[in-house]
């Protein structure tokens, strides 16, 4: 499991909070270009859940509830913005990913220790 603080961005327009995920770390708990993954919001606790899922699954889930990892080759991005990520994030100008294997949680957080744990 790592841990990193990120800060969070900013849509072109300016409008939206958004969160960028690219490369090594993403390879390195399984995440590769192509891959869909489950978003689990709990906007209560301003936490978001990402999630490696089967393509099959997203037969039964809305499209909103679900992503893909883009990018090209070996370096994976997963963005993510929208309404959602406004109402958990947007006042917040940076949020604690911790990634392991399969999983990456995106919430708020306060002292912790900036690398592996």
């Amino acid at each position: 499991m790592e841990q990193f603080v990120t800060k969070l961005g900013k849509t072109r327009a300016g409008d939206r909070t958004r969160i960028w995920i690219e490369g090594k770390r993403l390879t390195e708990h399984g995440f590769k270009v192509g891959d869909l993954f489950a978003k689990h919001w709990n906007e209560k606790h301003r936490e978001l859940v990402l999630s490696k899922i089967h393509p099959r699954t997203t037969e039964m889930m809305k499209r909103e509830s679900y992503g893909k990892v883009s990018g090209k080759g070996e370096k994976p991005i997963i963005d993510i913005t929208g309404a959602k990520m406004q109402a958990t994030f947007g006042l917040f100008e940076s949020v604690v990913v911790t990634y392991d294997r399969g999983s990456i949680r995106i919430e708020l957080g306060t002292a912790i220790k900036v690398g592996r744990v």
